[in-house]
Protein backbone atom coordinates (compact mmCIF):
# COMPACT_ATOMS: atom_id res chain seq x y z
CA UNK A 1 0.00 0.00 0.00
CA UNK A 2 1.31 3.44 -1.00
CA UNK A 3 2.33 5.67 1.96
CA UNK A 4 1.75 2.97 4.69
CA UNK A 5 4.41 3.01 7.48
CA UNK A 6 7.37 0.33 6.77
CA UNK A 7 9.45 0.41 9.14
CA UNK A 8 8.90 2.16 12.99
CA UNK A 9 12.18 2.37 15.64
CA UNK A 10 11.72 4.34 18.81
CA UNK A 11 15.02 4.75 21.75
CA UNK A 12 14.61 6.26 25.06
CA UNK A 13 10.61 6.36 24.91
CA UNK A 14 10.12 7.63 28.48
CA UNK A 15 13.95 7.13 29.31
CA UNK A 16 13.32 3.26 29.50
CA UNK A 17 11.69 1.66 26.35
CA UNK A 18 13.46 0.90 22.82
CA UNK A 19 10.98 -0.54 20.29
CA UNK A 20 11.35 -1.28 16.58
CA UNK A 21 8.90 -3.18 14.40
CA UNK A 22 9.70 -5.08 12.32
CA UNK A 23 13.46 -6.15 14.07
CA UNK A 24 16.14 -5.23 11.93
CA UNK A 25 17.54 -8.81 11.23
CA UNK A 26 14.07 -9.84 9.98
CA UNK A 27 14.43 -7.89 6.43
CA UNK A 28 10.53 -7.59 6.62
CA UNK A 29 8.22 -4.85 6.48
CA UNK A 30 5.16 -3.82 8.46
CA UNK A 31 2.16 -5.30 7.14
CA UNK A 32 0.66 -2.04 4.62
CA UNK A 33 -2.91 -2.97 5.97
CA UNK A 34 -3.20 -3.53 9.64
CA UNK A 35 -1.01 -3.83 12.59
CA UNK A 36 -1.97 -4.08 15.82
CA UNK A 37 0.34 -3.03 19.19
CA UNK A 38 -0.66 -4.45 21.86
CA UNK A 39 1.23 -4.36 25.90
CA UNK A 40 0.94 -3.36 29.19
CA UNK A 41 -0.62 -0.08 30.74
CA UNK A 42 2.12 2.40 30.71
CA UNK A 43 4.33 0.67 27.82
CA UNK A 44 4.02 3.77 25.62
CA UNK A 45 1.15 2.34 23.30
CA UNK A 46 -0.74 6.04 22.53
CA UNK A 47 2.46 8.03 22.94
CA UNK A 48 4.00 5.94 19.99
CA UNK A 49 0.41 6.94 18.30
CA UNK A 50 0.83 10.15 19.20
CA UNK A 51 4.29 10.25 17.88
CA UNK A 52 3.42 8.84 14.96
CA UNK A 53 0.68 11.47 14.30
CA UNK A 54 2.43 14.22 14.87
CA UNK A 55 5.26 13.23 12.78
CA UNK A 56 3.09 13.00 9.72
CA UNK A 57 0.45 15.42 10.13
CA UNK A 58 1.80 18.96 7.74
CA UNK A 59 -0.85 20.90 8.92
CA UNK A 60 1.33 24.30 10.19
CA UNK A 61 -1.46 25.72 12.43
CA UNK A 62 -2.34 22.64 14.90
CA UNK A 63 0.69 22.36 16.63
CA UNK A 64 2.18 18.82 15.53
CA UNK A 65 5.61 20.07 15.92
CA UNK A 66 5.34 21.51 19.56
CA UNK A 67 3.31 18.59 20.53
CA UNK A 68 6.40 16.69 19.30
CA UNK A 69 8.60 18.84 21.72
CA UNK A 70 6.55 17.58 24.91
CA UNK A 71 6.94 13.57 24.23
CA UNK A 72 9.75 12.08 26.01
CA UNK A 73 12.40 10.31 23.51
CA UNK A 74 15.72 10.24 22.18
CA UNK A 75 15.19 8.97 18.70
CA UNK A 76 12.61 8.33 16.45
CA UNK A 77 12.62 6.67 13.39
CA UNK A 78 9.60 6.19 10.96
CA UNK A 79 10.43 5.18 7.12
CA UNK A 80 7.35 5.14 4.77
CA UNK A 81 6.91 2.26 1.66
CA UNK A 82 7.68 4.32 -0.70
CA UNK A 83 11.24 5.10 1.06
CA UNK A 84 10.93 8.70 2.38
CA UNK A 85 12.74 8.65 5.76
CA UNK A 86 12.24 10.81 9.09
CA UNK A 87 14.09 10.93 11.92
CA UNK A 88 13.78 12.89 15.32
CA UNK A 89 16.19 12.90 17.95
CA UNK A 90 17.63 14.36 21.23
CA UNK A 91 21.03 14.93 22.38
CA UNK A 92 20.66 14.91 25.95
CA UNK A 93 17.15 15.66 27.51
CA UNK A 94 13.76 13.86 27.30
CA UNK A 95 11.79 16.66 26.30
CA UNK A 96 12.11 19.58 24.38
CA UNK A 97 13.84 20.92 21.19
CA UNK A 98 14.90 17.87 18.84
CA UNK A 99 16.58 17.79 15.04
CA UNK A 100 14.75 16.33 12.62
CA UNK A 101 16.23 14.66 9.53
CA UNK A 102 13.93 13.62 6.35
CA UNK A 103 14.64 12.47 3.26
CA UNK A 104 12.74 11.22 -0.11
CA UNK A 105 13.90 8.87 -2.63
CA UNK A 106 15.88 10.91 -5.67
CA UNK A 107 15.65 14.07 -3.79
CA UNK A 108 17.59 16.06 -1.44
CA UNK A 109 17.88 15.47 2.23
CA UNK A 110 17.00 17.94 4.93
CA UNK A 111 18.30 18.47 8.49
CA UNK A 112 16.93 20.80 10.70
CA UNK A 113 16.48 22.16 14.44
CA UNK A 114 13.13 22.97 16.57
CA UNK A 115 12.93 25.09 19.32
CA UNK A 116 16.49 24.96 19.91
CA UNK A 117 17.65 28.16 17.90
CA UNK A 118 14.58 29.74 17.71
CA UNK A 119 12.13 28.74 20.81
CA UNK A 120 8.93 27.04 19.29
CA UNK A 121 10.13 27.45 15.78
CA UNK A 122 12.66 26.10 12.61
CA UNK A 123 16.33 26.54 12.71
CA UNK A 124 14.81 28.81 9.52
CA UNK A 125 11.48 29.79 7.97
CA UNK A 126 13.34 28.24 4.47
CA UNK A 127 13.73 24.80 6.66
CA UNK A 128 9.87 25.14 7.87
CA UNK A 129 8.63 25.62 4.61
CA UNK A 130 10.89 22.23 3.12
CA UNK A 131 9.95 19.98 6.10
CA UNK A 132 6.28 21.27 5.41
CA UNK A 133 6.13 20.41 1.58
CA UNK A 134 8.09 17.31 2.32
CA UNK A 135 5.59 16.01 4.32
CA UNK A 136 2.87 17.06 1.84
CA UNK A 137 4.57 15.50 -1.07
CA UNK A 138 4.67 11.70 1.35
CA UNK A 139 0.75 12.10 -0.04
CA UNK A 140 -0.62 11.35 4.32
CA UNK A 141 -3.95 11.67 5.73
CA UNK A 142 -3.84 10.77 8.97
CA UNK A 143 -6.16 10.31 11.38
CA UNK A 144 -5.77 9.75 14.70
CA UNK A 145 -8.91 7.84 17.14
CA UNK A 146 -7.53 8.74 20.86
CA UNK A 147 -8.98 6.57 23.58
CA UNK A 148 -12.17 9.25 24.53
CA UNK A 149 -13.16 8.14 21.10
CA UNK A 150 -12.05 11.69 19.71
CA UNK A 151 -11.00 11.69 15.78
CA UNK A 152 -8.39 14.39 15.24
CA UNK A 153 -6.68 15.14 11.62
CA UNK A 154 -5.54 17.82 9.70
CA UNK A 155 -8.55 17.15 6.99
CA UNK A 156 -11.34 17.80 9.79
CA UNK A 157 -12.18 20.62 11.22
CA UNK A 158 -11.15 22.22 14.04
CA UNK A 159 -12.79 21.46 16.97
CA UNK A 160 -15.26 24.55 18.48
CA UNK A 161 -13.14 25.85 21.69
CA UNK A 162 -16.23 27.59 23.18
CA UNK A 163 -18.62 24.76 23.50
CA UNK A 164 -15.18 23.17 24.99
CA UNK A 165 -13.93 25.86 27.30
CA UNK A 166 -17.79 25.66 28.63
CA UNK A 167 -17.36 21.95 29.12
CA UNK A 168 -14.51 21.92 30.86
CA UNK A 169 -15.43 24.82 33.27
CA UNK A 170 -18.55 22.14 34.32
CA UNK A 171 -15.99 19.68 35.41
CA UNK A 172 -13.67 21.86 36.64
CA UNK A 173 -11.15 22.59 34.53
CA UNK A 174 -7.76 23.51 36.06
CA UNK A 175 -6.19 26.94 35.63
CA UNK A 176 -4.09 25.79 32.47
CA UNK A 177 -7.01 24.04 30.62
CA UNK A 178 -9.14 27.42 30.79
CA UNK A 179 -6.34 30.03 29.51
CA UNK A 180 -5.48 27.18 27.04
CA UNK A 181 -9.40 27.03 25.83
CA UNK A 182 -9.65 31.22 26.10
CA UNK A 183 -6.75 30.95 23.77
CA UNK A 184 -8.27 28.79 21.34
CA UNK A 185 -11.61 30.30 21.33
CA UNK A 186 -9.91 33.66 20.71
CA UNK A 187 -7.44 32.60 18.11
CA UNK A 188 -8.70 29.49 16.39
CA UNK A 189 -6.67 28.91 13.61
CA UNK A 190 -3.63 29.20 16.57
CA UNK A 191 -5.59 26.69 18.74
CA UNK A 192 -3.94 23.07 18.25
CA UNK A 193 -0.73 24.58 19.35
CA UNK A 194 -2.63 25.19 23.08
CA UNK A 195 -5.21 22.09 23.02
CA UNK A 196 -2.71 19.46 23.34
CA UNK A 197 -4.12 15.68 24.41
CA UNK A 198 -3.39 16.37 28.12
CA UNK A 199 -5.23 19.46 28.37
CA UNK A 200 -8.00 17.81 26.57
CA UNK A 201 -8.39 14.87 28.77
CA UNK A 202 -7.08 16.93 31.40
CA UNK A 203 -10.29 18.40 33.04
CA UNK A 204 -12.32 15.38 33.72
CA UNK A 205 -9.28 13.58 34.92
CA UNK A 206 -7.71 16.34 37.45
CA UNK A 207 -11.36 16.38 38.92
CA UNK A 208 -11.54 12.72 39.27
CA UNK A 209 -8.59 12.67 41.63
CA UNK A 210 -9.60 15.97 43.35
CA UNK A 211 -13.05 14.23 44.30
CA UNK A 212 -11.43 11.06 45.43
CA UNK A 213 -8.79 13.03 47.33
CA UNK A 214 -11.21 15.41 49.04
CA UNK A 215 -13.38 12.23 49.99
CA UNK A 216 -10.74 10.55 51.19
CA UNK A 217 -9.85 13.73 53.08
CA UNK A 218 -13.21 14.15 54.49
CA UNK A 219 -12.79 10.65 55.73
CA UNK A 220 -9.80 11.29 57.78
CA UNK A 221 -10.93 13.82 59.64
CA UNK A 222 -14.41 12.73 60.67
CA UNK A 223 -12.49 9.68 61.90
CA UNK A 224 -10.22 11.47 64.09
CA UNK A 225 -13.13 13.87 65.54
CA UNK A 226 -15.02 10.68 66.64
CA UNK A 227 -11.85 8.46 67.20
CA UNK A 228 -10.26 10.92 69.72
CA UNK A 229 -11.25 12.78 72.15
CA UNK A 230 -10.52 16.53 73.27
CA UNK A 231 -7.06 17.70 74.40
CA UNK A 232 -8.64 18.89 77.43
CA UNK A 233 -10.34 15.00 78.11
CA UNK A 234 -6.97 13.31 77.46
CA UNK A 235 -5.13 15.22 80.18
CA UNK A 236 -8.14 15.02 82.53
CA UNK A 237 -7.61 11.23 82.58
CA UNK A 238 -3.40 11.81 83.04
CA UNK A 239 -4.85 13.59 85.90
CA UNK A 240 -6.81 11.41 87.43
CA UNK A 241 -4.41 8.96 86.95
CA UNK A 242 -1.74 10.22 88.65
CA UNK A 243 -4.08 11.37 91.37
CA UNK A 244 -5.24 7.90 91.71
CA UNK A 245 -1.52 6.42 91.61
CA UNK A 246 -0.54 8.28 94.58
CA UNK A 247 -0.37 6.58 98.27
CA UNK A 248 -1.36 3.27 96.45
CA UNK A 249 1.42 2.07 97.96
CA UNK A 250 3.72 0.07 96.31
CA UNK A 251 1.15 -1.97 94.46
CA UNK A 252 3.79 -4.98 92.30
CA UNK A 253 3.24 -5.24 88.75
CA UNK A 254 4.05 -8.82 86.90
CA UNK A 255 5.73 -9.12 84.03
CA UNK A 256 1.99 -9.77 82.33
CA UNK A 257 1.12 -6.45 82.81
CA UNK A 258 4.45 -5.11 81.42
CA UNK A 259 4.30 -7.43 78.72
CA UNK A 260 0.72 -6.35 77.36
CA UNK A 261 1.54 -2.78 77.73
CA UNK A 262 4.84 -3.44 75.82
CA UNK A 263 2.38 -5.32 73.37
CA UNK A 264 -0.04 -2.73 72.63
CA UNK A 265 2.27 -0.09 72.40
CA UNK A 266 4.23 -2.03 69.90
CA UNK A 267 0.62 -2.78 67.81
CA UNK A 268 -0.26 0.90 67.85
CA UNK A 269 3.43 1.57 66.50
CA UNK A 270 2.45 -1.08 63.53
CA UNK A 271 -0.73 0.34 62.99
CA UNK A 272 0.60 3.69 62.63
CA UNK A 273 3.27 2.78 59.98
CA UNK A 274 0.40 1.51 57.39
CA UNK A 275 -1.84 4.70 58.14
CA UNK A 276 1.47 7.00 58.06
CA UNK A 277 1.67 5.38 54.39
CA UNK A 278 -1.21 8.05 53.78
CA UNK A 279 -0.22 10.95 55.40
CA UNK A 280 -3.37 9.76 58.09
CA UNK A 281 -1.59 10.09 60.92
CA UNK A 282 2.11 10.59 62.04
CA UNK A 283 4.95 7.29 62.73
CA UNK A 284 4.54 6.21 66.07
CA UNK A 285 7.88 6.12 67.25
CA UNK A 286 7.83 4.10 71.09
CA UNK A 287 10.98 2.02 71.47
CA UNK A 288 12.48 5.13 73.79
CA UNK A 289 9.35 4.33 75.68
CA UNK A 290 9.02 0.54 75.63
CA UNK A 291 12.64 0.47 76.67
CA UNK A 292 11.75 2.88 79.92
CA UNK A 293 9.03 0.55 80.59
CA UNK A 294 11.60 -1.98 80.56
CA UNK A 295 13.76 -1.18 82.67
CA UNK A 296 11.46 1.19 85.09
CA UNK A 297 11.93 0.41 89.15
CA UNK A 298 8.60 -2.27 89.93
CA UNK A 299 7.29 0.59 92.37
CA UNK A 300 7.23 2.99 89.49
CA UNK A 301 5.32 0.74 86.88
CA UNK A 302 1.91 1.34 88.45
CA UNK A 303 2.06 5.48 87.92
CA UNK A 304 3.58 4.81 84.39
CA UNK A 305 1.16 2.30 83.25
CA UNK A 306 -1.84 4.45 84.65
CA UNK A 307 -0.31 8.04 83.17
CA UNK A 308 0.13 6.16 79.69
CA UNK A 309 -3.55 4.02 79.38
CA UNK A 310 -5.63 7.18 78.32
CA UNK A 311 -3.11 7.74 75.53
CA UNK A 312 -2.91 4.10 74.61
CA UNK A 313 -6.95 3.99 74.83
CA UNK A 314 -7.01 7.18 72.44
CA UNK A 315 -4.90 6.49 69.86
CA UNK A 316 -6.56 3.02 69.55
CA UNK A 317 -9.34 4.27 69.23
CA UNK A 318 -8.58 6.87 66.71
CA UNK A 319 -6.86 4.12 65.14
CA UNK A 320 -9.95 2.08 64.66
CA UNK A 321 -12.16 5.06 63.35
CA UNK A 322 -9.31 5.35 60.60
CA UNK A 323 -9.36 1.75 59.26
CA UNK A 324 -12.33 1.73 57.03
CA UNK A 325 -11.17 4.75 54.74
CA UNK A 326 -7.69 3.18 55.60
CA UNK A 327 -9.44 -0.21 54.09
CA UNK A 328 -10.81 1.79 50.96
CA UNK A 329 -7.48 3.76 50.21
CA UNK A 330 -5.09 0.61 50.40
CA UNK A 331 -7.73 -1.15 47.96
CA UNK A 332 -7.44 2.06 45.37
CA UNK A 333 -4.05 2.90 45.29
CA UNK A 334 -2.66 -0.63 45.07
CA UNK A 335 -6.01 -1.78 42.58
CA UNK A 336 -4.45 1.05 40.22
CA UNK A 337 -0.84 0.65 40.97
CA UNK A 338 -1.98 -2.80 39.20
CA UNK A 339 -3.00 -1.05 35.75
CA UNK A 340 0.47 0.57 35.62
CA UNK A 341 3.88 -1.28 34.26
CA UNK A 342 7.33 0.28 35.31
CA UNK A 343 5.37 3.10 37.15
CA UNK A 344 4.10 3.87 40.76
CA UNK A 345 1.34 5.04 42.34
CA UNK A 346 1.05 6.57 45.64
CA UNK A 347 -1.50 8.69 48.10
CA UNK A 348 -1.30 11.42 50.58
CA UNK A 349 -3.64 12.88 52.87
CA UNK A 350 -1.38 15.97 52.58
CA UNK A 351 -0.57 16.39 48.86
CA UNK A 352 -2.83 14.08 47.01
CA UNK A 353 -1.43 11.27 44.39
CA UNK A 354 1.70 10.98 42.91
CA UNK A 355 2.33 9.11 39.88
CA UNK A 356 6.25 7.85 39.64
CA UNK A 357 8.21 6.26 37.30
CA UNK A 358 10.04 2.87 39.10
CA UNK A 359 13.08 3.64 36.96
CA UNK A 360 14.67 6.54 38.74
CA UNK A 361 11.24 7.84 40.87
CA UNK A 362 10.78 10.87 38.58
CA UNK A 363 6.95 12.25 39.00
CA UNK A 364 5.05 11.65 36.15
CA UNK A 365 2.01 14.32 35.29
CA UNK A 366 -1.21 12.17 35.48
CA UNK A 367 -2.28 13.82 32.27
CA UNK A 368 0.66 11.62 30.82
CA UNK A 369 -0.37 8.40 32.15
CA UNK A 370 -1.44 5.38 29.86
CA UNK A 371 -4.74 6.25 28.14
CA UNK A 372 -5.81 2.17 29.46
Amino acid sequence: MPGAIAKLRIEGLFGQFDYEFPKAESGAQLPADVLVLYGDNGSGKTTLLNLIFHSLSPANNRGHRNAIKKIPFKRFELTLSGGEKIAITRDSELVGGYCIYAERPGGATLQTNFSIQREGKFASDDHERDFIAFLKRTGQSVYFLRADRGIFSDELPLPDAEAMLRDSRAVGATDEAEAALRYAARFPLRMSARLTPEILRGPSLMQAMQLAADWITQQVLRAAKRGTGSTQGIYSQVVKSIAASVGAGEEALGDEAVSSLASTLESLAARSRDYARFGFVPELRVQEMLNIIRSAQVQALLPIIRVLQPYVESTGASFDQLAPVHRVTSVLIDSLGGFYAHKSVSFNVNTGFAFRTLRDSKRIDPTWLSSG
